[in-house]
């Protein structure tokens, strides 16, 4: 019996010794990862996007009074964070009616757009491929909600689908995703996410391709300093490499003398 106590105290020592190591080994990684995220940052000052290509945009039109303004407007800064292309938030110069989507399209600007207007007679979302359009029937999508904030909500998510679907995407391969194939208000309430899935992403970027949409650029405020065109530093990491990237020589330039002999 002894023994057995012996054995099954040594099997404990040994496991919380292996469950140590495992979180200590964890520990390291995270604190090793720190450290390298914190080198990247100081030798480059981080990552920044790079707009100077970007040409062309999606538009978010508006031609409806129950949802706000500024509300579509950070709607809009949102999606465009998400697909790293410009979304640009446009009102028309009258109202728009079923027939008169392809010139408040056109007087926009977009390459794709969403038309968001209320009417009594269409579905809460109708997408017109031809059009590169899908319109957002903000009287159908009110139905049924409590107060102003439970129609944002909707509507966040209802502006991200007729978004994807005007960039020609289908529904999404994952369950749970704003592309998911619902037929109801109660389903959409349930999406908990209104933000373009990666399995979204490619079919989207492919479209602002072909719509003649340059997408943004990743790059570090280091190599936008090398290039001369980065922004003003934002921090002191970034000063630093602003005044060292642009700081005048300190010794004069050297210039080697001609030593070619001409032939007299």
């Amino acid at each position: 019996m002894k023994s057995l106590v012996m054995a099954i105290m040594a099997n404990m020592a040994v496991a919380s010794l292996s469950a140590a190591d495992t979180l200590s080994s964890v520990v390291d990684k995270e604190e090793q990862g720190r450290i390298n995220r914190e080198k990247f940052i100081k030798a480059t000052g981080g990552f920044i996007i790079d707009k100077r290509n970007a040409v062309g945009h999606a538009s978010i039109i508006n031609s409806q009074k129950r949802l706000k303004k500024s509300f579509l407007k950070a709607k809009a800064t949102a999606l465009e964070k998400n697909v790293w292309f410009f979304v640009k938030y446009f009102e028309p110069s009258g109202p728009i009616t079923l027939g008169g989507i392809r010139d408040a399209v056109k007087e926009s600007g977009g390459k794709a757009s969403v038309v968001l207007l209320e009417a009594e007679n269409l579905p809460t979302l109708l997408v017109l491929p031809e059009s590169r359009c899908a319109i957002v029937n903000v009287t159908e999508l009110a139905k049924g909600c409590k107060d102003d904030a439970a129609l944002e909500e909707r509507a966040t998510k209802e502006i991200t689908r007729g978004f994807c679907f005007a960039f020609g995407s289908g529904y999404s391969s994952r369950a749970g995703g704003v592309m998911d194939p619902i037929i109801s208000h109660d389903e959409l309430d349930q999406i908990l996410v209104d933000v373009i899935g990666l399995d979204i992403l490619p079919a989207v970027s492919r479209s602002a391709e072909q719509f003649g949409i340059g997408r943004f650029k990743r790059t570090t405020y280091l190599k936008a300093c090398e290039e001369g065109w980065a922004p003003a530093p934002t921090n002191d990491v970034q000063k630093a490499i602003w005044d060292k990237v642009h700081a005048m020589p300190t010794e004069p330039l050297k210039i080697k003398p001609e030593t070619t002999k001409v032939n007299e």
